[in-house]
């Protein structure tokens, strides 16, 4: 007993890296397995102060992780725990070197251990998750575990149980459910959020809450709060009302991301933050080179969305996007469009420069991308005929997938641009053919919209129109 007391105080006392891992190859026949945990906890707070050194030889632990897997099966879920939790955190601030067997190794470990107290449990589990290794047999077993001893968990242990699962996609929804009536954390609510797991007690619960911790949230954990409830549809309105003071005091702390998140949030639910998305706007276009055309596409469909005009953000936006259009995936486009038309805001070099983009990728455009494109063409009043003739055609071969109402809103907008309407005549022969097998089932407005087209069609197109008469 004091030979092993002696060797753990040789390990703690340890004050480099370098001697630390001397140490441990000197005693390796002397060591137990609690002893090779401790040499892994205490190499993980070294850091990030002896990251260089590692990060010039990645293979630095590679005595001691040969050591570790040569004596895995000798450790308890106390030692197990520790050693996998401080390999996590050394892996993901250095590039040490940590191969797959290891990983496996200790995955299978786990999974053997009958009973877990519950900070290990958590601790395994936001290991596994920070290193990216997704297990679903480790991650179903360890659910079954918890769920034995859930009302040892406190409310740290439960967030970043539940964070793991929802960073590698573990669907378990028997443990979600399980867990939201004790985890009122927000760490919680992001990762129910995440697994689109759908528990309003708990955002109830945690509303007040982080109201009065506001004071104490980080850009980002206010962004993932407000995106959590958004993505779940919860509203929250004090919550959402407190927030918008404490976030523009920080804003300049926000990065893209934090800021496009929010204030797509607050357009999600319909809940209004003028002194909020003012401010948003004069940090966007001052800081406008720091973000990509993703992040300024969720932010101008956020201002339209709750009617929020900023014509020098607008302005500024455009010319960003201009320059990164290539950068812009089918939904950005269509969003970045879509906002500009909503608040009618004229960009003519915008469209004019997207519309190749489109043409490009069409094909990976999905039938709501279409629409909200041709309409926000169609709605300022563009016309550019190689994009409608390019869309039309691609339209025409994928009717089977589209839904009444995107072919209907197509149609409307492809009347108010005058297009030529001899290529759309397949559209209408589909129309008329899903209705007579009763397929196509429109509302009011939808009608008055197909009746609209209709009208100029026949009427200013001097075409046969091939719809059946109840339809127009």
């Amino acid at each position: 007993m004091k030979k092993h007391r002696g060797i753990l105080g040789g390990i703690r006392g340890q004050t480099t890296l370098k001697n630390l891992l001397a140490f441990q190859d000197q005693h390796k026949i002397e060591l137990r397995p609690s002893h090779i945990s401790t040499c892994w906890n205490k190499a993980s707070h070294f850091l990030p102060g002896e990251r260089g050194i590692i990060n010039k030889n990645p293979k630095i632990f590679l005595p001691l992780i040969d050591h570790t897997k040569e004596v895995i099966k000798e450790f308890n879920a106390r030692s197990l725990a520790i050693t996998i939790q401080s390999i996590a955190k050394i892996s993901s601030l250095t590039r040490i070197e940590v191969d797959e067997t290891l990983w496996k190794a200790l995955e299978e470990e786990v999974v053997k251990i009958e009973k877990l107290e519950a900070r290990d449990s958590s601790n395994i589990l936001w290991a596994f998750a920070k290193v990216n290794y997704n297990s679903p047999e480790l991650f179903s077993s360890m659910a079954l575990k918890i769920m034995s001893n859930l009302d040892e968990f406190n409310s740290q242990d439960l967030a970043n149980t539940v964070w793991a699962y929802a960073t590698l996609d573990q669907q378990t929804p028997d443990l979600f459910e399980a867990v939201s009536p004790v985890a009122i954390n927000l760490n919680t609510v992001w990762a129910y959020a995440t697994l689109d797991q759908q528990t309003p007690d708990l955002f109830e619960a945690v509303s007040p809450v982080a109201i009065n911790k506001l004071e104490t949230f980080t850009p980002q954990a206010m962004a993932n709060t407000v995106w959590a409830y958004a993505t779940l549809s919860h509203r929250a309105p004090d919550l959402f009302e407190a927030i918008p003071t404490i976030a523009i005091s920080k804003l300049d702390e926000f990065n893209p991301q934090n800021m496009a998140n929010t204030v797509w949030a607050y357009a999600k639910l319909s809940h209004e933050a003028p002194e909020l998305f003012e401010a948003v706007s004069v940090t966007v276009i001052n800081k406008l080179d720091s973000f990509n055309a993703h992040y300024l596409a969720k932010i101008v469909w956020a201002f339209a969305k709750l009617d929020h005009d900023s014509p020098k953000l607008f302005e500024a936006v455009s010319a960003r996007v201009i320059r990164k259009r290539d950068k812009l995936n089918p939904r950005d486009i269509a969003n970045t469009l879509w906002a500009y038309a909503t608040l009618d805001h004229d960009s003519p070099d915008l469209f004019e420069a997207v519309s190749a983009r489109v043409i490009n990728k069409l094909d990976t455009f999905e039938s709501q991308d279409i629409t909200d494109t041709v309409w926000a063409y169609a709605t300022l009043g563009y016309d550019n005929s190689d994009l409608f003739e390019a869309i039309v055609s691609e339209v025409v071969t994928k009717l089977e997938k589209w839904n009444g109402e995107d072919i209907i809103k197509l149609v409307w907008s492809l009347a108010l641009i005058k297009a030529n309407t001899k290529s759309i005549t397949p559209i209408f022969s589909h129309l008329s053919t899903q209705h007579q097998a009763n397929r196509l089932i429109l509302s009011e407005e939808e009608m008055y919209q197909l009746h609209q087209a209709h009208l100029w069609f026949n009427i200013e197109g001097n075409e046969n129109c091939l719809l059946p008469k109840d339809l127009t």
